[in-house]
């Protein structure tokens, strides 16, 4: 396989990665407005909620007595969770269209979106309730290498480049 099989090769996959993703941002924005409207509605009833970070709360709070207050402070965190998700995707998916249109994914903008990733992993993180995540940490850790090795293939990109 030459260089330019490969490349169209390249781009294929990212316009088919950029489409998947594009359904699965479909699939989580409509899941996250589920949660939130199902939450609220739970809340305003009275009835059992049926997330686990929510029940995680319940627990706590029927020891307090501020379900209300709680409730809305985890439907707060649920969305705001979700937002970060959801803008995750949408860095991912534009990244994906740029790689399929230029057919290189050694750019400087990736690197930096990459870092942005990084950046909302940690602060989801943040948002669990009563524990931070070791899962998404190691993740973020692990996503941040990837940043780094972008940057190395984008110096080595340039180097390539100035030779020809």
């Amino acid at each position: 396989m030459d260089a330019n099989e490969k490349k169209l090769k390249l781009k294929r996959s990212a316009s088919v990665a950029a489409k998947v993703i594009t359904v699965f941002t479909v699939i989580w924005v409509v899941a996250v407005a589920a949660m939130l409207v199902i939450g609220t509605t739970l809340l305003v009833s009275d009835a059992v909620l049926l997330s686990e970070e929510l029940h995680q709360l319940v627990e706590l709070v029927e020891r307090t007595g501020f379900f209300p207050i709680a409730a809305g402070v985890v439907l707060v965190c649920i969305g705001v969770k979700g937002g970060l998700y959801l803008g995750i995707l949408l860095t991912i998916r534009r990244m994906m269209k740029e790689i399929a249109a230029s057919g290189t994914p050694f750019a400087l903008a990736h690197v930096q979106r990459v870092k942005r990733i990084v950046i909302m992993i940690l602060i989801g993180s943040f948002i669990n309730m009563m524990s931070l995540q070791l899962v998404e940490w190691i993740l973020a850790l692990v996503v941040w290498i990837l940043a780094l090795v972008f940057d190395y293939g984008c110096q080595l990109q340039q180097e390539s480049d100035e030779t020809l």
